[in-house]
């Protein structure tokens, strides 16, 4: 029976076994419902997470909404799904449940082989995108996809960010192609925040990233449909935490495509900073960089697309406009 009597502060120091005789919940796995007391413990493990291939996990850099973890989801042979122990993080809010986070300690519990957790504080799913895609290797050496959740502090002021604990930098650099799997399904769900957190923003990014998810897959089965083969590539940069994920690749016409849900100035000013910045480490000859847009932007900046060497392909009643990319 759950006591409850561990009170969760970012500082505090302590097991597994009292977290459980506390609050209920399993001594094994990196996540841990506890149904009785309504909540969902996340453990990370820098060393562990290391034997298993997750090199995704810790603080990553903050973006316009705040501080944001990476915690990859459990599942250490093939493909991750997110149901099961991953579906209880994913949903926690649907479900009714706080999500809280605690780092393993390198010290050992005098008199036990058990480690050490220290508290973080408590998270919530990020509620625009709150999990991407990343690709490693399982425990048998088999390339897979794995989820990794985009956690927020629930408050920011209560929550322990140490420099110890961000997401370790890339040793070196790495353009490598991974299939062409989109998270378009995980934004279909609403999730209803608490009134403590403010890291949910409007409702308007969240209906961006539906729109480009949606649009990423409608031309991938275009593509496709025209015998493409359509793939992304994963990029790891010497010194620099965590891996960017670009959108789609066309291997067969070699074109390497951005997508955006709007074609705002702003998004396509996006676009093309972010192709710019992908071919630099893409050591590929005759790499050619394509924009996605929902509808046609501008004639300004259809000007400005084509001046950087940027070919524009756009949705319209028949299929896609701009396709073959020349």
């Amino acid at each position: 029976m759950a006591t409850d009597d561990l009170p969760l502060k970012p500082g505090l120091v302590t097991t597994r076994a009292a977290i459980a005789a506390a609050y209920g919940g399993s001594l094994q796995g990196g996540i841990v419902p506890a149904d009785e007391a309504k909540k969902v413990f996340l453990f990370s493990d820098k060393k562990e997470s290391g034997q298993h291939g997750y090199t995704f996990d810790g603080w990553a850099e903050s973006d316009e909404l705040g501080p944001l973890f990476h915690y990859t989801g459990t599942g250490s042979v093939g493909d991750q799904v997110l149901t099961g122990y991953n579906g209880s993080v994913l949903k926690h809010v649907e479900m009714g449940r706080e999500l809280h986070l605690f780092m393993s300690e390198p010290s050992i519990t005098p008199g036990t082989d058990a480690k050490q957790q220290r508290y973080v504080g408590q998270m919530i799913v990020d509620s625009i995108k709150p999990a991407i895609e990343r690709w490693n290797n399982d425990r048998n050496g088999n390339r897979r996809q794995v989820w990794v959740f985009r956690l927020r502090p629930v408050d920011e002021a209560q929550t322990e960010i140490l420099v110890r604990d961000f997401v370790p930098a890339a040793d070196k650099d790495d353009a490598e192609l991974v299939p062409a799997e989109t998270s378009a399904e995980l934004v279909e769900a609403e999730q209803h925040a608490t009134d403590q957190t403010t890291a949910n923003g409007s409702a308007e990014p969240k209906d961006v990233v539906r729109r480009e998810g949606k649009l990423s897959e409608a031309y991938k089965a275009f593509l496709t449909a025209q015998g493409h083969e359509v793939l992304r590539y994963q990029i790891t940069i010497a010194g620099s935490r965590g891996a960017l994920l670009t959108d789609l690749y066309d291997k067969t016409a070699h074109v390497l495509y951005e997508v955006k849900g709007k074609n705002r100035r702003n998004d396509v000013r996006m676009a093309i900073g972010q192709l710019m910045d992908y071919r630099r480490h893409i050591k590929k000859p005759g790499l050619k960089l394509a924009i996605l847009l929902p509808s046609l932007p501008s004639q300004d900046l259809q000007d400005l697309i084509s001046n950087v060497g940027i070919s524009l392909v756009v949705q319209d009643g028949t299929g896609f406009h701009g396709f073959p990319v020349d």
